[in-house]
């Protein structure tokens, strides 16, 4: 049976009686390191979620919504709604959307929010959350495969706010913003990228979905950029890329610190994949790969200063075993039980200090 779409009465129960609309963190149950649910894993996930001896604790799984609303015929989409109902059963949930391109001008698509509406209904989903950036364009007539960046302008502040603050009245709730990898700049903005994303938040009075793995991406790709090798020169230098490195992570830290951290409702950390075109040496956020050392680095450093958030592994291709994904899983988690073990004991000191923080990271702050 596929899921019902559009406006159809579906016969879905509704969740969503005690839905906040206020921008103060929602508080439900998801808590600690989850996954995202891929369907290679659902099987295993169900059997040991049903066994008397479950080998994963994994607290909660986010369904990319976009796969789960295709009619049940597509050989690519669709889902059996009894299946759905028992990943629902066993896990908490949220949702997230790649397709509504909250930053095309324009009208949103209502039929499609309508969808992801009812899927929350269905799966009693704890929050849904969708990209700063935009897919359509001219009226839903071009169409790009991609989570494009916008200009950092205020124009493109407003109209990103006036579609999200639509966004959250239709659904009775906030909703979570993430900020994407960027791979361009353009020549008409003149708001840096987190003033963009701190003035949008407060237009829109909405909660941020903070990927650390798009902010590295994009400061690297920023650095690699300064760094570009001369027409001259065949590749960019060893010396260059360890300056790209080091220099990137740096401008992720500063990034990450000029966040509103009273708005972070959930972290996602993701694997990337260098690559190099004509030369030139960048990442590209494909979710393909482990969480790189450095990524690792700034989470670690974040969580000791800001605290516990919701945090989510993502791998969209070259899917791991669910094992191999559990540990990366329990590597987040480790680092929060720790962050909330060290909190309990600053808490009968009189002053923190900086020791809190990793060495790894220390300096990256100061």
């Amino acid at each position: 049976m596929s899921i019902a779409t559009g406006g159809q009465n579906t016969g879905m129960s509704s969740v969503g009686a005690n839905k906040r609309s206020s921008s103060s963190l929602v508080e439900n149950s998801i808590a600690g390191a989850g996954v995202g649910l891929r369907m290679p894993h659902l099987g295993e996930l169900l059997a040991d979620a049903d066994s008397e001896q479950p080998q994963r604790d994994i607290p909660w799984l986010e369904l990319l919504a976009d796969n789960w609303l295709a009619p049940g015929d597509q050989p690519l989409g669709g889902i059996n709604r009894e299946l759905l109902e028992a990943v629902s059963e066993r896990f908490a949930l949220t949702l997230h959307g790649v397709g509504l391109s909250l930053g095309s001008c324009g009208e949103l698509d209502m039929h499609y929010l309508q969808q992801i509406k009812q899927l929350q209904n269905l799966t009693g989903a704890h929050w849904y959350s969708e990209h700063c950036s935009f897919s359509w364009e001219n009226q839903r007539q071009h169409y790009a495969p991609d989570l494009l960046p916008l200009p950092y302008t205020d124009e493109a502040v407003m109209l990103l706010a006036q579609h999200i603050r639509q966004v959250q009245d239709f659904m009775g709730e906030p909703l979570l913003l993430e900020n994407v990898s960027s791979y361009v700049q353009y020549q008409h903005s003149h708001l840096t990228e987190a003033e963009f994303i701190n003035a949008v938040l407060s237009e829109a009075d909405c909660l941020l979905l903070l990927d650390i793995n798009n902010v590295y991406v994009t400061s690297f790709n920023e650095i690699a950029a300064q760094l570009a090798p001369a027409e001259n020169q065949s590749s960019v230098d060893r010396h260059s890329q360890s300056l790209a490195n080091m220099e990137s992570k740096k401008s992720a830290a500063r990034f990450l610190q000029q966040m509103p951290h009273q708005r972070v409702q959930e972290i996602h950390l993701a694997g990337h994949e260098a690559i190099d075109h004509t030369g030139h040496h960048c990442l590209l956020d494909t979710h393909n790969q482990p969480v790189c050392s450095d990524v690792w680095d700034l989470y670690q450093g974040y969580i000791a200063q800001q605290g516990p958030r919701a945090t989510l592994i993502e791998w969209d291709s070259d899917l791991p075993t669910l094992a191999q994904l559990d540990d990366e899983r329990r590597t987040a988690q480790s680092i929060l039980d720790n962050s909330t073990s060290q909190a309990r004991l600053a808490s009968v000191r009189s002053t923190p200090t900086c020791s809190a923080l990793p060495p790894s990271i220390q300096t990256l702050v100061t």
